[in-house]
């Protein structure tokens, strides 16, 4: 009982120590905070005191300590830059009696104080200075050091304190353990700098001050007037100075750098999140989280890593913060569960859900068990309870009663381009996906908003809306790939411009219809000896231009010609970008030196299409895939099967084989036979002479099997004959045949005819010459391939992979 009566007794004396000073001898002591130094240590165009620390700017951190004294005079010394006149309205908005004196020219610590000399002049009390960049300056510190002056009768009394490292600090000398002088970093000599007692620079003072400060110069390497050198003239002056210690350096650590800055910062954070775990709150790593100086946080309350919660934020009691979330100016209730979100300026009652990836932004409320999600905005509105809000909506001066769905993609359309209009939706609503509320605008009792509609009036209660528009076109499924991305696209291919030759005029003009373009106009002649003239009628300087020019049968070598000239003046005309489609790649048979003193005609097409100015080249299924290695620009290698295999899906057959015709195209018809669930039968043969082929054995079993006969053209038919004869006598009941390119040169036409084969598919790579045998050969089934160009014309323009189009 003793004990604890002797400990009150204590604290009562402190306190009325404490208090009588703050009031009864209230008149006896004002303050003047040195507060206009560049700061040029800190690397800034900030001023140096305006630096934030923990969410408050480092000279309101001695302004709020300094206030609790309650002091006679309270003034503060600035520079005249524009940033401290912005910062003495600040001032005097936190307190009006502050009083703002300027130093118009920097001359030192002592020419600073000079400048309140017209105010204090003739003031009896105890003047007690101090800088703005110690922030963690205590009141009880502050407290002392007036109470020891008063005491001591002290005409100047120096706060010092002993640090390991005293480079940059004024340096204590003592004589017969008492203060002797204080000399600066830059004036000291070896000996004085290994000294580790340091000056603070918090004085305090009495009227002799102002006689003292008259008689100091400026003669020190710097050549400014030191307020240290006060305390030496009022020694010789014969009146009496004297020191106070204290043990803890970092309250009277000044800061001069950013390092200093976020040493002092990381002190501030760890004394804020050690009070608030010593109040109930869990930190999971309190390494990684962020708490300004004025953060409440309830008990029970999580703070995950990452967490960011600057100033003026109240959170409640079990609530759970998680992710990158950023917090500031908001109130947070009881229960809430937040995560990666971003929250300025809002009120969230009890039991809310937060986030992922939610912005609340200034003027929000949610009530009571009200739910926001992922990747939602919500602005100056009002969340009744129970409402829910799933994702990817905006919200925006809006009232929202009880128990409301709002679907993803909705949005408020709340401003016109002049003002903000309302948003009223009442209790018990459902709003459907992607619906736009076009303000002002109420949505009654009860309503029901069907998803897509735009609401441009007020609903009653209980009214079903649906108000979406009509389809104005339908296309079949199968065009799909045709018409998917032209309107999304549209801005992209305004530039594009399809040239064609005269190869393939048809399959161009195609194109550029599933693009909805036009086919640019190009006017192709022939000199009188057959050379070939080319000219652009169209401006396509700057475009994207694509020519349309397969090298096939029956003029191979004109076409190339064609292509190559086409290129070169479109090169000539400024096109931005030049691609040649070239649904089939002639000579590409020639791609390896497989005899002697033969050409390699693959790689030397490529290095004329590659000189002529052609930048890119689009092509389908070449003869071999190292060709593409062949070119020394971009090559996009388009499949025929894309089209083939949806043909033959189409037919419903049964028991399928895909066969390969020979060894080197059992990659291809593998890929193929994996498209239509078949297996897979190859053929070995022999090729004695161009043409002509030998079957030499069929691996694989075809009896009883619907068979399709895989290929990447077909030239005379002879090798497409042979096989189906050989399967034919293998058992083979129903054989079919497909290939990309249809050259069907000399006789091909008539053989096939002829043959066991019910069908031969191939594609509109090359044109057929649409003569009398072929509108009698009902075999011949021709698929378009545009519209596959047309895709992928559009994937290059928006830099979409164009292989994802050939993905099982």
């Amino acid at each position: 009982m003793y004990f604890y009566f002797t400990i009150f007794f204590i604290n009562f004396l402190i306190y009325e120590n404490f208090t009588n000073l703050g009031q009864n001898d209230m008149k006896n002591y004002s303050v003047v905070i040195l507060a206009a130094g560049i700061g040029s240590r800190m690397l800034s165009s900030c001023a140096k005191i305006l630096h934030n620390l923990s969410g408050k700017p480092m000279i309101f951190w001695v302004l709020d300590c300094i206030q609790k004294l309650k002091p006679d005079n309270i003034i503060v010394i600035l520079n005249c830059t524009t940033q401290a006149i912005e910062l003495s309205k600040e001032l005097l908005k936190k307190n009006h009696r502050i009083q703002i004196v300027y130093q118009k020219y920097q001359l030192g610590s002592a020419h600073a104080l000079l400048q309140a000399k017209r105010i204090l002049y003739h003031y009896n009390g105890i003047i007690l200075v101090l800088s703005a960049d110690v922030p963690l300056i205590k009141t009880t510190t502050l407290f002392h050091l007036i109470n020891e002056t008063f005491r001591q009768k002290s005409s100047a009394m120096v706060l010092t304190t002993k640090v390991k490292n005293a480079y940059g600090y004024g340096r204590i000398i003592k004589k017969n353990n008492s203060l002797e002088r204080i000399v600066e970093e830059n004036d000291a000599s070896y000996i004085e700098k290994q000294i580790k007692n340091i000056n603070s620079g918090i004085y305090c003072f009495n009227k002799n001050l102002w006689k003292a400060i008259d008689k100091i110069n400026n003669k020190n390497n710097k050549g400014e007037y030191y307020l240290t050198d006060v305390i030496h003239v009022l020694k010789e002056m014969g009146h009496k100075v004297d020191i106070m210690h204290i043990n803890n350096s970092d309250e009277v650590r000044g800061i001069n750098t950013k390092k200093d800055l976020a040493y002092i910062e990381k002190k501030l954070k760890k004394e804020k999140i050690i009070q608030l775990l010593n109040s109930g709150v869990l930190f999971i790593d309190i390494n990684n989280v962020y708490i300004s100086y004025d953060a409440r946080i309830g008990i029970d309350t999580i703070i995950y890593p990452g967490v960011y919660i600057d100033t003026c934020v109240s959170i409640g009691n079990k609530c759970i913060i998680q992710g990158n979330t950023y917090i500031i100016n908001s109130v947070i209730g009881n229960e809430n569960h937040i995560i990666y979100s971003y929250i300025n300026g809002a009120v969230l009652f009890d039991q809310v859900s937060v986030g992922p990836f939610s912005n609340l932004r200034p003027g929000t409320i949610l009530k009571t068990k009200s739910k926001i999600g992922n990747f939602s905005e919500i602005k100056n509105s009002i969340i009744g309870s129970q409402s829910k809000i799933g994702h990817l909506t905006y919200i925006g001066d809006a009232y929202l009663g009880k128990n409301i769905n709002i679907g993803a993609g909705t949005i408020t359309c709340n401003y016109d381009g002049h003002v903000k209009h309302k948003t009223v939706i009442d209790s018990h609503t459902f709003v459907g996906s992607n619906v736009n509320l076009i303000a002002p605008i109420k949505l009654g009792y009860g309503s029901f908003i069907a998803a897509g509609s735009t609401i441009n009036r007020d609903v009653a209660s209980n009214k079903l809306i649906i108000a979406r528009t009509k389809i104005k076109k339908e296309y079949d499924l199968h065009q799909y790939t045709k018409y998917k991305n032209i309107y999304k696209y549209k801005e992209e291919i305004m530039d594009c411009k399809i040239i064609s030759g005269n190869a393939n005029i048809k399959l161009a003009k195609e194109i550029a219809e599933h693009l909805h373009i036009k086919l640019s106009k190009a006017n192709i002649k022939r000199f009188s000896d057959g050379e070939i003239q080319v000219k652009i009628v169209d401006n396509i300087r700057g475009s994207d231009c694509y020519i349309v020019q397969p090298t096939c049968f029956p003029t191979v070598n004109e076409y190339l010609m064609e292509l190559l000239i086409i290129a070169d003046a479109l090169k000539r005309a400024s096109a931005m970008k030049i691609t040649a489609i070239m649904p089939y790649y002639g000579y590409g048979r020639q791609d390896r030196k497989s005899e002697p003193r033969v050409p390699i005609t693959a790689r030397l097409v490529a290095n004329l299409i590659a000189i002529s100015g052609i930048t890119r080249v689009m092509t389908m299924d070449l003869h071999a895939g190292q060709i593409q290695g062949f070119f020394d620009i971009p090559v996009d290698h388009l499949r025929g099967k894309f089209v083939l295999s949806r043909y033959f899906k189409e037919k419903h057959l049964n028991n399928i084989v895909v066969v390969s015709p020979d060894v080197g195209g059992a990659e291809r018809a593998r890929s193929f036979a994996k498209a239509l669930n078949a297996d897979l039968t190859i053929i070995d043969k022999r090729r004695p002479y161009p043409n002509e082929a030998t079957v030499m054995n069929v691996i694989g079993n075809v009896k009883n099997k619907t068979c399709i006969i895989l290929d990447d053209l077909i030239d005379t038919a002879n090798t497409l004959i042979k096989v189906a004869n050989a399967i034919r006598d293998k058992g083979a009941i129903h054989i079919f045949a497909a290939a990309t390119h249809g050259i069907l040169s000399g006789e091909a036409l008539q053989k096939i005819q002829e043959s066991c084969i019910e069908q031969l598919v191939i594609t509109d790579s090359i044109p057929l010459k649409y003569d009398d045998n072929l509108s009698k050969n009902h075999k011949i089934i021709v698929l378009s391939v545009a519209s596959l160009f047309a895709e992928a014309i559009l994937r290059l323009k928006n830099n979409e992979s164009i292989s994802a189009l050939f993905q099982e």
